[in-house]
């Protein structure tokens, strides 16, 4: 089987998405299909959209609508860290 491989350069997949250098890209192998001269692999190439804005977004929503500040989260954090700790030593 001979499989042809176009190959384009960074610059112009980079101009054709949008993308800068180092951004990340999802690639997903969709399938094949026949094509001239034998079969071809189709991918779609995207730009990966970065979660932790979206996250972080969330979290600040969830916050306000539960009436949550920031100190609230660190006095949580603290009483969780002694939570652990007391069960470690019970289970030592």
């Amino acid at each position: 089987m001979h499989l042809n491989l176009y190959v384009i350069s960074n610059y112009a997949v980079q101009e054709y998405l949008n993308v800068t250098e180092g951004q990340m890209l999802t690639l997903l192998k969709i399938g094949v299909t026949e094509a001239e001269g034998g079969c071809v692999p189709l991918v779609l190439l995207t730009p990966k959209q970065p979660q932790v804005p979206q996250l972080a977004d969330k979290i600040v929503a969830l916050m306000e609508e539960e009436g949550v500040g920031l100190s609230d989260l660190l006095e949580g954090i603290e009483t969780e860290r002694q939570a652990i700790w007391q069960e470690q030593q019970q289970d030592a």
